[in-house]
């Protein structure tokens, strides 16, 4: 049997998940679990990227302890975070946590200066994030100007994995483009942004397609965990992982990864850098094979996760969602788009502090706080569908909801009556069957990706809302 095996990192721990073929269906396990958060240096967040590592290979060597040996691998993680290599090919940084974002937020205004944004979004099509690689680079050419100057190459994260794996470095269009670096036309780093931001050109590598092979495991690595199979890349950017695995080939719909961050949009073959799109703060990103992502990025089940925190931690999630189900009637809603919320650290004030300004029913019980951050999450959902019919001069009937946040019956009812259309939701690991699907068509279990689709839809029934 061949198996395929799927490493997922997100931003609180590490999934790795064997795939197979059994009767036209896709099958699952998990075989490895473990904490990735990053590391406090000073002021400082860091991700301690060989620890990353090491932790892959103790996945891989419970494969070969469960005599289940993967014909591939595929690593997919966050977007914008980065290593520098020297120039001998060694480490000379680890990537920045993206939990210090909020430090990038004065590069946004500087680069408008370098460059007028609506320049930029003409050439890239990338919204403003202060997470994208691009303010990382300018906060630290702007903080530790030698740094730059000692770099041989830049990777994204998934990318120095598949290096230390390998020995080999082949950068992956889906991630490379959560630089906010990438030519919306020609898919290719855009060295004339890169020249005018003053980053060495050099440090960009050649950029590859998903599906792309990586390499064979590195002789140290193999000894080790006992095996050899190919690297190969997926949509290394977990997001695109997660919109690849959306069962419906339909035209007509829109869908949304709601996970950590709430992601909602649609695939397109071309780049949607209109003014249109600009002004209502839409992104272009990466998507299986080399299409694009027309987006908008909002923090979602992250504001979930805090208030959880804000309760002592030990509260279920169905149990949050049954406060919120049984709190009486509130119809106030918040700017879900507002970043300051990644700021907070006591989520219920800050929810209470957003309706007292804007005028609104003040929420008095943590049942009705959760109300609010459902039904503003809904009414979010409702306001970016109106916006994408109106760039893409075209009405959507139907809204896709993958990810963890896709087995929330509460929130998928909600939003279907909010939106006035049907919702599909699941499956709920969209990234690591996305991941997986990736591989597969590449392994050539499945011809194309209709195929792999239509697998992933027989294989993890949908739930439908209306």
């Amino acid at each position: 049997m061949d198996y395929y095996l799927a490493v997922d990192l997100g931003a609180s721990s590490g999934r790795l998940v064997l795939g197979h073929i059994e009767n036209n269906k896709i099958m699952t396990e998990e075989i490895y679990r473990f904490v990735t958060h990053g590391k406090q240096k000073g002021d400082k967040w860091a991700w301690d990227c060989n620890v990353l590592v090491e932790n892959i290979i103790i996945g891989m060597e419970m494969c070969k302890q469960q005599e289940k040996i993967p014909k591939m691998i595929g690593i997919d993680t966050w977007g914008a975070d980065y290593v520098l290599l020297d120039k001998e090919g060694e480490l000379l940084c680890n990537a920045s946590d993206y939990r210090d974002e909020m430090a990038f937020f004065g590069m946004m205004l500087e680069a408008d200066r370098i460059i007028p944004y609506a320049d930029y979004y003409q050439r890239t099509g990338i919204g403003r994030l202060p997470i994208d690689t691009i303010y990382q680079l300018m906060a630290l050419q702007s903080q530790h100007p030698g740094v730059l100057k000692k770099a041989g190459s830049l990777l994204m994260t998934s990318t120095f994995i598949n290096y230390k794996l390998t020995g080999v470095i082949k950068e992956e269009y889906t991630t490379a483009v959560t630089t906010g670096l990438i030519n919306a036309k020609t898919q290719t780093w855009d060295m004339e942004t890169i020249e005018r931001m003053g980053f060495p050109a050099d440090i960009f590598t050649k950029l590859y397609a998903p599906g792309e092979i990586v390499g064979r495991l590195c002789e140290s690595v193999k000894r080790r965990v006992g095996f050899d199979c190919d690297v190969v890349l997926p949509a290394s950017h977990d997001t695109a992982s997660a919109f690849l695995a959306v069962p419906s080939t339909d035209k007509d719909s829109v869908s949304v990864s709601n996970g950590t961050w709430s992601i909602i949009g649609i695939i397109s073959e071309q780049p949607i850098n209109t003014p249109s799109a600009m002004a209502a703060g839409f992104t272009n990103e990466g998507a299986y094979p080399k299409c694009y992502r027309l987006s908008k990025n909002i923090v979602g089940m992250f504001m979930l996760e805090m208030i959880r925190t804000n309760l002592g931690g030990n509260i279920r999630y169905d149990e949050l969602v049954k406060m919120a189900e049984n709190a009486d009637n509130i119809q106030s809603v918040i700017d879900m788009s507002n970043l300051m919320y990644l700021l907070a650290t006591d989520m219920l004030a800050a929810i209470k502090d957003d309706c007292s300004k804007s005028g609104q029913q003040v929420p008095q019980t943590n049942g009705e706080v959760l109300k609010v951050f459902f039904q503003s999450l809904a009414a979010y959902y409702a306001r970016a569908i109106r916006e994408l019919e109106e760039i893409m001069g075209k009405k959507f009937t139907a809204l896709n909801i993958v990810g963890g946040g896709s087995r929330n019956d509460y929130l998928n009812n909600l939003v279907s009556k909010t939106i006035s259309m049907p919702v599909i939701a699941g499956p709920a690991e969209a990234t690591i069957l996305g991941n997986l699907m990736c591989q597969m068509i590449a392994g050539r279990e499945f011809p194309d990706i209709d195929a792999a689709k239509s697998a992933c839809a027989e294989s993890f029934p949908v739930k439908h809302f209306s």
